[in-house]
C-alpha cells in the first residue's frame, strides 16, 4: 500500500520512523511518516503539551493490528 496525501500539509519531508508496536511522538518526527507494522493492537501517543502550532507529522499503520491514536491536547486532523 502506497501512503497517499493530500494538499493540506504536503508529504513528508523527513523520512520515515517504522516502528513494531505503541510509541510516543517527539519533536524529532516533525515532517516524518511514522509507519507502524504490527499483528497486534498499537497506539501512538502525541505529545502533552503541544510542541508547537505547526508541528505536523503523518501517520501509516501496515500492520494487522489496530492502530489507536491518542490525542493528547493536539487537535487531530486526517488526510487520505
Amino acid at each position: 500500500m502506497t501512503p497517499q496525501f493530500g494538499p493540506l500539509f504536503g508529504e513528508p519531508t523527513s523520512g520515515v520512523n517504522k516502528q513494531t508496536a505503541s510509541y510516543a511522538a517527539q519533536a524529532s518526527d516533525a515532517g516524518r511518516l511514522i509507519s507502524f507494522a504490527s499483528a497486534s493492537a498499537a497506539q501512538l501517543s502525541l505529545p502533552v503539551p503541544p510542541l508547537s502550532s505547526d508541528w505536523v507529522i503523518f501517520v501509516q499503520n501496515v500492520g494487522a493490528g489496530n492502530l489507536t491514536v491518542s490525542p493528547g491536547a493536539l487537535d487531530r486532523k486526517s488526510v487520505v
